[in-house]
């Protein structure tokens, strides 16, 4: 499994290179990369009890979705994660590098929202208006 810092340094090798990579030119770490992003994988199974919220998490979700107290959002989280269906990609709002270690959660009681856990740790919390307001939309997909 590669690191996140492999896994960008791999993505911006390939992004550089002109030619086409085919089978016989991919280097084995480039392939595992490759499928580790392509293959579809099983449903994931993961116990909201064992997720451990980060200090990160709860204050990114002060930030990003509602500016509550503290225990108020550690409780909201628990909640998001608990009732979360886990996918291995993000949502097309979520504009983010794929990472292959890192689940992405999103609850029925919040949509707008999305929980990234790498292992067993709450890592950050992102939301549709956050995003919005962050990244500005390519020319192509503004209104008007």
């Amino acid at each position: 499994m590669l690191s996140s810092a492999e896994h960008v340094a791999l993505r911006t090798e390939v992004a550089r290179s002109s030619t086409i990579l085919s089978p016989s030119t991919i280097v084995p770490a480039q392939r595992a990369a490759i499928l580790a992003l392509a293959i579809v994988k099983p449903e994931i199974r993961l116990d909201a009890e064992s997720v451990t919220l980060t200090p990160h998490a709860v204050q990114r979700y002060r930030e990003r979705v509602e500016g509550v107290q503290r225990r108020i959002a550690v409780r909201r989280l628990r909640w998001l994660v608990a009732t979360a269906d886990w996918q291995h990609r993000p949502r097309s709002w979520t504009e983010i590098v794929l990472h292959p270690d890192v689940v992405y959660g999103y609850s029925p009681d919040r949509p707008d929202v999305c929980l990234l856990v790498r292992d067993t740790a709450l890592v950050t919390v992102l939301s549709q208006r956050f995003l919005a307001q962050a990244i500005p939309l390519p020319r192509s997909r503004r209104a008007g």
